[in-house]
Order: C-alpha cells, then structure tokens, then sequence
C-alpha cells in the first residue's frame, strides 16, 4: 500500500510540474495563439448545416417561416453515465462512508433505459450511449445497433499525447474514475456524438410521453432547464481535499468565476437537477478553452480531490453567453461598422446612437420588451412540438438575466398594464465619447466594453433593441444587400466555419473579428460572393440558439421505508392508464437510504421499477 501511494504522489508531481511549464509555454505565445485561431474553421453544428441561408435569414430577422422546414428535426443521441458498483478493492480505503450511497445499485440503469424506450418517440432517438468503467451489466445483451458502451479508457484523454510515459502513468492512477464530475469533464472527447445529445445519470426516469420539441430542435437549439431563484457566485477558494470540496456547490463557484473571467463578472443561475441537453460542438469549444482546467478536473478521481470544474453548468452558460456576444458582434462590428472594417467612424456612430433611439438625452429607460408569440413554436416545429414544456424564454428574446437581483425570469410574451422599466442605458458610461483629436473608434474596444467590461451595457443595449420589434432580431442584423441575394442564392455554408472570436478564456486577451476570412493579400478573395456579413452574422447567432422551458418535474430522496412508500405509491399515481391521461414527468429519485433501512428500502424501490416499467427492451438479454 505504501508503494501505491508513493507512485501516486510522484505521478501527481510530475504532471504538477507539467502543467506549471505547458501553462507559461502557453503564456508567452498568447499572441501567436490568437492569430492562429483566425485562420482556423470551426465544425458546423447541425442546424446550421440543415437550415438553408434563406430559412434561417428569414427565421432569425422576422422570426418566422413563411415557408415550412425542407428536413424534420434530426433525431438526436442519449448519453447515460453508470457506476457498475464493483470497486477495486485499492478504491475502498478513497471512499468515506458518507459517499458509499454514490455506488449503491438497484438495478436503476436498466429502467432508465426501458423508460426512455416507452416515453420518447423511436425517431427522436439516434443512439443511446453508456459511459462506463469496465464491465457490462449482466442483463444487456453482448450487442445491439442502437446502444453502445464507452469506457473511461477511451472517454478520458491526457493533456499532452506525446508525452507517452506521462500519459501512461496519469491513465494508470486516475482511470478508471469514480468521480462523476471528473466523467463529465471529458465530454468534449465524445467521438461518436452527432450534434445534440440528451445527457442523464442513471437514477433519471421519464413517466409517459415527451416529444422531441420537449428536449431539443433545430429551429430553436437545444432547451435548458434553469432554476432562476438560485444564484450562483464566484467562488476563487480553492477547496480541494477539504470536506467542503464534496459537494457540487465549489466545482459551480468555479465554473461561474472563470466564466466571469472571460464574459464579465456576474452572478448566473442554477441548473435543474435533471437529465441536460447539451451540443458537443460547443463543448469543443469549451475544452479547447479551458484545457488546463479540465485536464485537472480529470486528474481528481474521488470527488474534491483537486479543484474542479463543472463541465455542464461551464458549457451551458458558455452557451447562452456565447449568443448574447454573437448578437453584440452583429450590432457593433458588422451593422453600426457599416463597411466591417474594425473602426468607428464619427458619422458611423452617429448611425448607431440614432438606431439606439438616441435624442440628447444621457440615460434611456428601457421598458421590458412585448413579443407575444402566437404559436411560433407550433408553427415552426410542427409534429415535433414540444408536448410538456413551455418555452419560457426563446434565445431571440435577447439575454435572460437583466439585472443583478432578478428572482424569476422576465417574460416577454406578455404585455405589462403598466409599462415596467427593467434597466437604464447610461450612454455616457457604455459608449464614451471618442477623444476630440480622434477620428476614428475601435470597435472590437467598443465591443469588449459592451459585452464584458460593463456586462450592464450589453444587457440593457440587447432589451432595448430586441424590444424594436415583435418578433426577430432585425434590428441587430447588418442590412440586406445585393451580396446578400447572391450568398442566398449560393446558399453556401462556408461562413458556418467562421468564428467571430478567438477562443480565450480571459476577456483581456479575447480577439473579436469584424471579416470571416483573413486576405493574405489584395489579389486573395475566397470570398467575393460568399462573405456577406449580414450571413455570417445570422449563422453566428445561429450556432448558440437556445430556449429555457419549463417541463414538469420532480427531484426526489429515498431515505426511509414510510417515506420511500409514500413517495413511490404518488408516483405510481401518476402513470398514464388505459382510459385516463396524466402529463409526462421527468423523476430523478436519488439514493439516501438510511442504513438500518437500507434492506428495505432497496426491495421496495426494485419491486416499484419493475412494476412501473416490466417490459424488457430489445437490447436486454432473454431472461
């Protein structure tokens, strides 16, 4: 034992020592970094390669299809994480009794898998995916098309592959892994994800029918589930190896500090404890971003062993941050920059103060925006329109956290009787003046002000023009043009490839770029027809569309044998039957059995499983 845990310390501080050198290496080519990364395309995600320029042009500034979609929502991939509760028996002396009910079994996975077979319609479904540590479960069948394992040795990748000794001995003392956040950290390396994937653990259950629009669609972007009323702070305390470091609250401080770092300083808000949707080129983005902070994630195979991120709460908040940056760009890099060419002039921003809705005024009330609706989901999503969730809040809508003390979210889709100010635009403090001897203004500066040095401004700047108009975001798109008809009529997806940033996780080293291509020199134009920056501006909003809904749901504990039948006896309640109908339910039931009640409890809860769901499904063996 004694030499085990000598190589582990050892193994712990050469990649330590690693990590120090890679990180200042990385340091000094900060600048070769970001000029690098203008040159580079980034891969597509679906809806942007399945929506035509002249949908999505439409779609986005109106905010609606005079025409129907050429192809239905593509189905999308179901990714489940198991624990196979058999431990290495090295492992034991890592896990405290507080933390053995994270590895209980009660035969969960199985009736998570037949649930999702019964509720979510066969063609919403690509795949479904298990990520697990080793050994299959003794009831699934040795293959089936539709559902596959991933194991940790392939899920989990060093920072550094020519570093083979290294990589060695990291993959020898760090995975398998026995901490789920450590799992979810490596998400990004999921090669055999499509683009949006349905993400659950395995004590996760669906109770009758859900559509496709419940969960995810092209038109709209994948649907996150938030809890307004609770915030989440910066947390810069590294807590690790402490008690405290056990929960999920520090691996969420950290994940909203480095997204305060890199978007601007601000408190954000909880995720629903339920299964996530997720896109895995935005978390491409996200690993690519934050590389050492994953890698460290990884490297902490019990949970609170070394300061760690939470790879879910990260990607989609970077997610939502990333479109409300991406209707920023549009704005003041490609509509008020009026020939892209990275300054302002005089007259230019005298435009873009007018758009604004500017008089002589210094501050301007903004008034919370009225876009009713009027079946725009219905009409868009058609046959795959959500059944049981509510879209609360379409990423069109502008950004949803206005202010730094809001409890609920704003709801746009009803008019106030009396008019209710949500923020006040303070010219002077958002846009200074340029300099008398000046002629020109920086728009990337202007840009960075906007959107992370003063998050306010940007804020309060999307309110007020999103509220311009019902429906679209016309009012943040460059004009239409000539090259516009001809980019339509191409109906190319080049600009797709094109980011309009560079992938910096501090907002003081970030590059916005105001042309998709980098000329090296006056006789090169790749783009002559294709580079309209109306296009690039519609497909760069387009790419982190998203929605918040609201699907019933409950978060339930097993504990003891009275209130574990209780709880399991309401649920049952709440099947559909033959002749009757109840609404669709996402159940998440976690294991805290007390252990004097722990034999009970367990009987019970498999006996409820197999009553609720007792069919087998095609991939479980023949009992």
């Amino acid at each position: 034992m004694k030499n085990s845990w000598s190589t582990v310390i050892i193994t712990s501080v050469l990649v330590l020592i690693y990590f120090l050198n890679h990180h200042h290496h990385h340091s000094n080519h900060h600048h070769h970094l970001n000029q690098s990364s203008k040159q580079r395309a980034i891969r597509p995600t679906l809806a942007q390669l399945s929506i035509s320029n002249r949908l999505s042009q439409e779609w986005l500034s109106t905010g609606r299809l005079l025409s129907p979609l050429s192809t239905p929502s593509q189905p999308i991939d179901l990714v489940w994480t198991w624990a196979n509760h058999s431990k290495p028996r090295e492992d034991q002396g890592i896990l405290t009794a507080a933390t053995q009910y994270l590895y209980r079994e009660h035969d969960e996975l199985r009736f998570s898998l037949r649930s999702s077979l019964i509720s979510l319609p066969p063609q919403f479904i690509r795949s479904r995916q298990i990520i697990t540590s080793s050994t299959r479960p003794h009831w699934l069948a040795s293959s089936h098309p539709t559902l596959s394992f991933i194991l940790h040795s392939h899920l989990f990748k060093f920072i550094d592959h020519s570093k083979i000794l290294l990589s060695y001995q990291w993959f020898k003392h760090y995975v398998p892994s026995l901490n789920s956040l450590a799992i979810e950290s490596q998400f990004g390396h999921l090669s055999t994800i499509h683009d949006n994937f349905l993400y659950l653990n395995d004590d996760c259950f669906f109770i009758n029918k859900f559509s496709q629009g419940d969960f995810s669609s092209e038109l709209f972007g994948p649907v996150f589930r938030i809890q307004f009323d609770l915030k989440v702070e910066d947390d810069q305390i590294n807590r690790s190896g402490s008690l405290a470091s056990r929960g999920e609250w520090p691996s969420l401080g950290y994940s909203n500090y480095l997204l305060s770092q890199r978007f601007g300083k601000r408190d954000r808000r909880y995720l629903s404890h339920l299964p996530k949707v997720l896109n895995i080129h935005i978390l491409n983005e996200v690993s690519e971003i934050w590389r050492e902070e994953i890698f460290i994630t990884a490297s902490s195979r019990v949970r609170g062993q070394r300061r760690e991120l939470n790879m879910m709460y990260l990607s989609t908040w970077y997610h939502i941050e990333k479109h409300r940056e991406a209707m920023l760009h549009s704005f003041i890099m490609l509509q008020s920059d009026q020939n892209q060419d990275g300054m302002m002039t005089r007259k230019e921003r005298e435009g873009m103060m007018k758009r604004i809705g500017t008089g002589d005024e210094e501050v301007i009330e903004v008034y919370k925006p009225f876009r009713p609706r009027r079946g725009i989901v219905e009409d868009g999503l058609r046959d795959s329109a959500p059944l049981e969730t509510d879209y609360e809040w379409i990423s069109s809508d502008g950004y949803p956290l206005i202010g730094p003390n809001m409890k609920e979210l704003l709801d746009y889709r009803h008019q106030e009787i009396v008019p209710r100010i949500i923020c006040r635009l303070n010219l002077t403090h958002c846009f200074p003046p340029p300099l008398s001897t000046e002629t020109f203004s920086s728009t990337e500066k202007i840009l960075g002000r906007i959107a992370h040095e003063k998050p306010e401004c940007g804020d309060c700047l999307l309110a007020l023009l999103i509220g311009q108009q019902s429906t679209g975001i016309e009012s943040l798109l460059p004009p239409r043009t000539f090259r516009t008809s001809i980019a339509e009529w191409l109906d190319s997806n080049i600009l797709a490839t094109r980011p309009f940033s560079s992938f910096n996780k501090l907002a003081h080293g970030l590059c916005f770029f105001e042309k998709p291509f980098i000329r090296s020199s006056r006789f090169h134009k790749p783009t002559l027809f294709t580079h309209d920056p109306r296009f690039w501006a519609i497909r760069n909003i387009q790419r982190y569309q998203y929605v918040l809904g609201n699907t019933p749901s409950r978060f339930d504990v097993l504990t003891t044998l009275p209130s574990s039948r209780k709880l399991l006896t309401f649920l049952s309640q709440k099947f559909t039957k033959k002749d009757g109908f109840n609404r669709a339910l996402l159940v998440t039931i976690n294991d805290r059995i007390f252990t004097p009640h722990l034999a009970h409890v367990h009987k019970l809860f498999v006996g409820w499983l197999n009553q609720s769901w007792p069919f087998p499904a095609p991939w479980e063996n023949n009992p």
